[in-house]
C-alpha cells in the first residue's frame, strides 16, 4: 500500500488512478470506443474529447474519496449513464456500449480531473481469458496486482476445467473452499463439510 501510495499525488486534486491502455486510445474503433461520444462530449464541456489519449484498464481502481467528493463527479457519471439510456429508449445510437467504464472516462475528462496513470505492473489482467490472449510469464512474476478477467476463472465453482492461469492462483489462494470443504482441482468445485454450503463452502447453514 505504501508503494502505491507513492505513485499517486498528496491532497484533494486527483480523483482517480489506473493503469491506462497504451495500445487502445478511446478512439480506436470495438467495443469501447468513445468515438461516437465526442460530439456530446464537447457541447456538455466545451472543449474536444482527445480521441488519441489511452483508455484506462479500470478493472482494478483506485479512488480518492477526497478528491472524488470536491467535484461533482457521481453527478457526471449519472449523466451521462442517463444520457446514453435515453439514446438507447429512442432508438438511436448510443454514445457508449460498454459497461461502466465510459461514464467514469467521460466524467473525469470533462471535468479536467483524468485518472492518474500507474504503472503497468498494478494490473496484469486477462488471466482468466483464452491462453493465447493471456500475458506471459514474465509479466506475470512482475506484476503487482492480478486480475482474473475472462470466463476462465481457476476457483473452485467458475470457470472451465483447464482454467486461465491456475498455478499463479493456487499460489496466492488463502485456504482452499474457505477451509469448510475438499477442493476438486479437476471438476473446480468444492465438496463442503457438513453445516456448510456455496460454491466456495463460505456459507453456513442453520
Amino acid at each position: 500500500v505504501a508503494a502505491l501510495a507513492s505513485l499517486v499525488p498528496s491532497g484533494a486534486g486527483w480523483a482517480c488512478a489506473a493503469v491506462p491502455r497504451p495500445l487502445r486510445p478511446l478512439g480506436l474503433k470495438g467495443v469501447a470506443s468513445l468515438r461516437t461520444a465526442a460530439p456530446g462530449f464537447e457541447a456538455r464541456y466545451g472543449f474536444p474529447l482527445n480521441l488519441s489519449s489511452p483508455s484506462l484498464n479500470a478493472g482494478i481502481l483506485l479512488l480518492n474519496l477526497e478528491g472524488w467528493r470536491r467535484m461533482p463527479l457521481t453527478d457526471e457519471a449519472e449523466y451521462w449513464i442517463r444520457a446514453n439510456n435515453q439514446k438507447l429508449a429512442e432508438g438511436g445510437k448510443p454514445w457508449y456500449t460498454l459497461g461502466s467504464q465510459p461514464p467514469l472516462e467521460l466524467a473525469t475528462r470533462g471535468l479536467r480531473m483524468p485518472c492518474v496513470h500507474l504503472p503497468l505492473q498494478w494490473h496484469v489482467g486477462c488471466l482468466g481469458c483464452r491462453k493465447e490472449s493471456q500475458p506471459s510469464g514474465a509479466v506475470v512474476r512482475a506484476a503487482l496486482a492480478l486480475h482474473w478477467n475472462g470466463p476462465r476463472k481457476p476457483w473452485p465453482g467458475e470457470g472451465p476445467a483447464g482454467a486461465g492461469s491456475k498455478d499463479v492462483w493456487r499460489a496466492h489462494a488463502t485456504v482452499a473452499c474457505s477451509g469448510h470443504g475438499r477442493c476438486d482441482t479437476e471438476a473446480q468445485l468444492c465438496h463442503c463439510a457438513p453445516g456448510y454450503g456455496g460454491a466456495s463452502c463460505d456459507i453456513r447453514q442453520a
